[in-house]
């Protein structure tokens, strides 16, 4: 029952989690050439970044007008996402500082370091007939309905119509009027600003006084006054400058769908959630906001992560019960009903425990752990056989049920754990990793330690309960006659141990030669390769296949 409920609330992934360990500072410098930009800009940040001792690596590009400055940390100052934003911090308090020892106006310095999320599910929205803000309009209250729905992180809209203002100002009048384009920038710049003109003191409380804002419509911007003309007549920008309402042209990002305009909604998953439930929560909230949606709106899934989880998990799932269903019944037909029910049900009882300790470990289902449950699994039956064949085998000996149980455990315990050691660490070198290979595939190494731990304590523990309860000596106790098998397996058996030095040199014979060959058959094979690659470049290059070779060799 813990497995079960353990399967059921364990986070699913299609892959492993991860963490990014970069940032980008980027700085705008506009009228600054690329090599000015490098000596007054990019310089200085790399040396104040320098100055941290989390810094891993950092790279730079300078540009016309702009700065790129992408910085690495070291895994060892960020193994958790709370030690990186700690990171992260610092950083930003270097920038503060180096912000007052660049030039004016360069600046202001943006740290982006949110590159962690992904989008689990990602729609576009078109509108065949609707304009780009209605279009806009729905996709942006669709994105807060859904920020809503428990599982989602945040929700993100791409390619939608950036809205501007654009006040285009005719030199010809401003020069006719007597007014210079400084006076125009400062009066827009106060439209902007807020301030405070005082506070009154009413029935023992102050009262802010806030002026009224001349601009709280597009219309009062074109009325907006600018001054006074030369026969005091009061100046309006739209007397000076053509004022319209329109989008960035050119466009930052443009997205179509099936040839029509669309823009797309992401929306990416809490971090260590479910997000086959966060699917399934985001999809019901759609079918209720469906009755929203404007005639002639249309939205498309692109990618839904939680369907291909889902699937992927499923195909993992049937991957490990074709497995014991495998292994059950190889030890049914080869060691009996009662002993293959009994391995068969220890093996049941590891793969649970495995799951609880995952819940418990916040290791999630997907490709690596799934995959190290189906790599273990011969494995964790041999601890069991172990115990059982050896009560087996004394109980066909004539022993006592009690005697037979404890003699086998008693002589077992330490060889199987040493055994089941060896196992473990075979594997350590993935998870004990402290590269990024440790952090993708480190759970590969921690569910086949858990679970051969369980399988070794379950063997000494719980297989041999069930041993005294089921197990029954056969009623024919004589000595069968050996088998040609084991008669040939004994003579080399004693062969070896005899000959124990002409042994150690056969096998230190084969195992030299064997990495000989290994060397030998990887330069034939790297050789074989290369003269394949250039026979196919060859003919492609004939045939006017450019691409070709490499859309096959991928």
């Amino acid at each position: 029952m813990g497995g079960y409920l353990s399967y059921n609330q364990l986070p699913r992934y299609e892959d492993p989690e991860f963490i990014i360990r970069k940032a980008v500072i980027v700085t705008p410098y506009p009228g600054a050439s690329a090599q000015e930009v490098a000596n007054e800009v990019t310089d200085r940040i790399e040396s104040a970044v320098q100055m941290m001792q989390e810094v891993k690596r950092i790279e730079s590009v300078s540009k016309q007008g702009y700065s790129e400055v992408t910085v690495e940390i070291k895994m060892e100052f960020a193994r958790t996402h709370g030690e990186l934003q700690q990171v992260w911090d610092i950083l930003r308090r270097k920038m503060a500082d180096a912000q007052r020892q660049l030039p004016p106006g360069s600046g202001p310095i943006l740290v982006n370091d949110d590159f962690a999320d992904v989008y689990a599910l990602f729609y576009a929205v078109t509108g065949e007939g609707f304009s780009e803000r209605e279009l806009y309009r729905y996709v942006d209250q669709l994105s807060k309905e859904l920020a809503l729905v428990p599982g989602v992180a945040r929700t993100a809209l791409l390619a939608a119509p950036e809205e501007k203002i654009f006040i285009e100002i005719s030199k010809e009048r401003l020069a006719h009027f007597g007014i210079g384009i400084q006076q125009v920038y400062q009066v827009l710049q106060q439209q902007n600003m807020i301030s405070i003109a005082g506070d009154i003191l009413s029935d023992g409380m102050r009262v802010p006084v806030i002026p009224q804002r001349s601009v709280t419509e597009f219309s009062d911007l074109k009325n907006l006054q600018i001054g006074l003309g030369a026969d005091n007549t009061v100046l309006r920008l739209s007397d000076i400058a053509s004022v319209t309402r329109g989008y960035a042209d050119p466009p930052s990002m443009l997205m179509t769908f099936n040839g029509q305009r669309a823009i797309g909604l992401g929306i990416s998953n809490v971090r260590d959630g479910n997000v086959v439930n966060m699917g399934k929560a985001v999809d019901a909230r759609l079918q209720a906001l469906e009755n929203l949606r404007p005639v002639g709106m249309e939205l498309h899934p692109i990618s839904l992560q939680s369907e291909s989880v889902d699937q992927a998990v499923s195909a993992f799932v049937a991957n490990l019960l074709a497995a014991v269903a495998i292994v059950f019944a190889v030890l049914l037909l080869f060691m009996g009903l009662r002993v293959g029910m009994i391995i068969g049900f220890v093996l049941l009882l590891t793969v649970a425990g495995t799951l609880i300790i995952m819940l418990i470990d916040n290791i999630a289902m997907q490709r690596i752990s799934l995959g190290a449950l189906i790599i273990a699994l011969g494995m964790l039956v041999d601890n069991a056989i172990v115990v059982s064949d050896g009560v087996l085998v004394r109980l066909q000996k004539g022993e006592d049920r009690q005697t037979a149980v404890s003699a086998v455990v008693r002589s077992t315990i330490w060889p199987l754990l040493g055994g089941t050691l060896v196992g473990i660490l075979a594997f350590s070198a993935i998870g004990l990793s402290p590269g990024d290979m440790g952090e993708y595939a480190g759970s590969l190494f921690w569910v086949i330690l858990y679970s051969m731990l369980l399988s070794w304590l379950f063997a000494i523990t719980v297989t041999p309960m069930l041993c005294y309860q089921f197990l029954k000596a056969p009623k024919n106790t004589d000595a069968a006659k050996p088998s040609r098998l084991t008669t040939a397996y004994s003579s080399l058996l004693n062969w070896v141990l005899t000959h124990r030095a002409l042994s150690i040199v056969t096998l230190l014979v084969i195992l030299f030669s064997a990495l000989g060959g290994l060397v030998l058959s990887s330069r034939v094979l790297c050789q074989t390769l290369n003269d394949l690659s250039l026979w196919w470049i060859f003919i492609c290059h004939k045939a006017r296949i450019f691409d070709a070779p490499l859309k096959y060799w991928r």
